[in-house]
């Protein structure tokens, strides 16, 4: 398989760190498959394990209900993933989420901000919540937000299993997760009801 376009790289690494200032290189989060495991089967069941049964509409729905100032949904809706995830991805991810919230020192005006700071000191916030909310503030739309999360995600299992990136097919597991959201965002546009105006 041929190498990733590089600036298709560069944009995904920009929105990453864009939405997670706190990580200069990819943790592992919920995607961590142990050292020496089969990728591609690692990967297929995060997808209909992790990714689209828990992410694909939990990172849209904190990025509107953080547009509107909806802080208590953002806190219901991280809440409703931590107790979704497995037990040691929630730890992770939580984990992970405490160091994206020391970043929010720039976003004082958001209180969606300020309630996953505080989350942050009462067991944590999870690290896709806080991608999703910076997502929002800095206007990055929600398939681009899904797509720079499922590459980091894949980077920081690559990490974990010690996998060489050349060894890797990177540019068919982005593709199996694009069609996933593209698929997920259709949905979400077709069931939204829109009012019909007479002239």
């Amino acid at each position: 398989m041929h190498a990733m376009p590089s600036a298709e790289v560069e944009e995904l690494e920009r929105v990453r760190r864009l939405c997670d200032p706190a990580h200069t290189a990819p943790p592992t989060l919920t995607f961590a498959p142990r050292p020496g495991a089969f990728l591609r089967g690692a990967w297929n069941l995060w997808l209909g394990s992790v990714f689209a049964p828990l992410l694909l509409a939990t990172v849209p729905a904190i990025m509107e209900a953080t547009q509107l100032e909806h802080a208590r949904d953002v806190v219901a809706l991280d809440r409703a993933l931590a107790e979704a995830l497995p037990a040691e991805a929630a730890a992770r991810s939580r984990e992970a989420g405490k160091l994206a919230a020391e970043y929010f020192g720039g976003l004082r005006g958001s209180r969606c901000a300020a309630r996953l700071a505080e989350l942050t000191q009462v067991g944590g916030a999870c690290h896709a919540s806080a991608f999703a909310l910076r997502a929002a503030l800095y206007h990055v739309s929600p398939r681009a937000a899904l797509l720079a999360l499922a590459w980091q995600e894949w980077q920081g299992g690559l990490n974990n299993s010690g996998a060489a990136p050349s060894d890797a097919s990177t540019e068919l597991a982005l593709a199996q997760a694009a069609l996933l959201i593209d698929a997920h965002l259709r949905r979400t546009i077709s069931s939204t009801p829109f009012a019909v105006t007479a002239f």
